[in-house]
């Protein structure tokens, strides 16, 4: 097929429920892709920077801007990027990941197949961690990471408190960033946990006890019910999500992760926050017009139900 299209073909293994421990995918998306990058042999490429990520943005693109003016150049895949500068991956001298729940076994793969370092960095996001200044430096000894930013000085999500439904490691990096703002997150919705999780998740248990964890993509019913219980402000975080706090008569809005990168994520956090309260018509609406959902008997069950019905 690939010589008669004169393009290249790749496999996705996909073993579905015949494998012995499930897995969402990753790694058979992450097997494509090196593929592709298997396709280019030659020399690596000194000053090549992979910037792995799943989404575009303008702040992705000022990102880049940053790390290029630290003399490297920069090679943005596998979002929107073309075959050729996919291929171009396994000659980098680094990868810096940004959505490391759906690309860190492409990072892995390029580090084991092809001797591409990936870059141990928090995610760039506001100044929390290594945040705004995730960008690595060059110089002679290996790769740098410059000192973080100060942390913000004002709270301007004092007083608040929240729901958030967002890519794990963005999610986790969110919530710390809303602590240092003055905010409280009780809700915490992600399509995953791993052990790769497990400091975050530890330092949130220490700042917030009562925070809840909801480990679940589309468990529209669970989170239903946890908004009911824990009363949060808002929500903020993927479309539908929001939907389901919009009916449960939540104000909510749609964060996208992509725009939480750079030191401009405080602003970022506070307009959306501003968006969702601001949307209060929106809310009745949502409440009076949606189709009905959940009956208070679903409601009242424990987000964990259904997984004790399985053990019985």
């Amino acid at each position: 097929m690939a010589r008669r299209l004169g393009k290249p073909v790749v496999w996705v293994r996909t073993g579905g429920s015949a494998r012995p421990c499930p897995r969402p995918g990753g790694d058979a998306a992450a097997e494509a892709l090196l593929q592709l990058v298997e396709t280019q042999n030659g020399p690596r490429e000194p000053g090549l920077l992979n910037l792995l990520t799943s989404t575009r943005s303008p702040e992705l693109a000022a990102l880049a801007g940053q790390i290029e003016g630290l003399g490297w150049r920069v090679n943005i895949l596998p979002a929107g990027a073309r075959v050729a500068e996919i291929a171009l991956a396994g000659r980098a001298e680094a990868s810096l990941v940004l959505a490391p729940d759906l690309l860190g076994l492409f990072a892995e793969g390029l580090e084991t197949r092809f001797g591409v370092t990936r870059l141990d960095v928090a995610l760039p996001l506001g100044g929390a961690g290594d945040g705004g200044g995730a960008a690595p430096g060059r110089g002679a000894g290996g790769v740098a990471v410059p000192p973080a930013p100060p942390r913000p000085l004002s709270e301007p999500l004092a007083g608040r408190r929240f729901a958030l439904a967002l890519p794990t490691a963005w999610g986790l990096a969110a919530a710390e960033l809303i602590g240092d703002l003055g905010g409280t997150v009780a809700v915490l919705s992600v399509p995953h946990l791993d052990r790769s999780h497990a400091a975050a998740l530890g330092s949130l248990a220490e700042r917030w006890p009562d925070l809840q964890i909801h480990v679940g993509e589309g468990q529209g019913f669970e989170l239903a019910g946890l908004l009911r219980r824990t009363a949060p402000d808002l929500l903020l975080g993927a479309g539908d999500a929001v939907v389901v706090a919009l009916r449960q008569g939540l104000p909510a809005a749609v964060l996208d992760p992509a725009r939480l990168i750079g030191a401009a994520a405080p602003e970022v956090l506070t307009e959306a926050v501003d968006i969702a309260l601001a949307r209060w018509a929106l809310v009745r609406s949502a409440v009076q017009n949606a189709r009905p959902g959940y009956t208070p008997g679903w409601l009242k069950r424990s987000p964990d139900w259904h997984i004790k019905q399985e053990v019985r």
